[in-house]
């Protein structure tokens, strides 16, 4: 086994030696072969013609979000303001009516609340509309204002402008607020009642 091992040793010199004789004069021998001249240098060709536009690319994607920026410094204190000049004097109510001249009704309706202002001969009325006032089912005909509710197709719908027109439901003047809910199950039937009095004869 040894004498294997120093014999492929021996070999393995012998040919790497081999091998770097071959390499060195390999070298040699493109070192001599002389080189061409360079050239003189060619014209200039003529300019292509232009291609045809490109389509056009696909639009990229977003950036993503830059960072917040620094917080600004404070500025400086303000200087302080002289006082305005008195504004002029007020004048006096129509009439000298205040509030201890008012009285408060609701109109036969019950839409709207009357302001009435008294004092001596006189007077003076102001009629304000009830907002979110009930007007029972919606009707074709009725008149109605902003945030008036009314009910239709089983459900609650509230105004939404100030003089809705057209069906709850069909337009955009009203908006649901209360939505129908499912029909009930039938009940049970009842136990039958007790019979009725005999009838009285028929006569023609």
């Amino acid at each position: 086994m040894q004498l294997e091992e120093s014999i492929a040793k021996e070999l393995a010199g012998i040919v790497n030696a081999q091998v770097a004789r071959c390499l060195d004069e390999m070298r040699k021998m493109i070192a001599e072969i002389p080189r061409p001249e360079k050239g003189e240098k060619g014209e200039k060709g003529e300019r292509g013609e232009r291609g045809d536009k490109g389509e056009i690319g696909i639009a990229g994607r977003d950036g993503l979000a830059g960072l917040p920026g620094r917080d600004g410094k404070d500025g400086r204190d303000g200087i302080d303001g002289k006082d305005g000049a008195a504004g002029p004097t007020g004048k006096d109510g129509a009439d000298g009516l205040g509030f201890d001249d008012m009285t408060l009704t609701l109109s036969d309706d019950g839409c709207s609340v009357i302001e009435r202002y008294a004092r001596g001969n006189v007077v003076k009325e102001l009629k304000r509309r009830v907002r979110g006032h009930y007007c029972g089912p919606w009707k074709e005909d009725g008149e109605y204002f902003f945030e008036d509710t009314v009910s239709s197709g089983g459900s609650g719908w509230v105004a939404v402008v100030a003089t809705p027109k057209g069906r709850p439901g069909d337009c955009r003047d009203w908006q649901l607020f209360v939505k129908k809910g499912r029909d009930g199950k039938d009940g049970e039937r009842g136990p039958p009642g007790p019979q009725g009095p005999p009838g009285k004869n028929a006569s023609f």
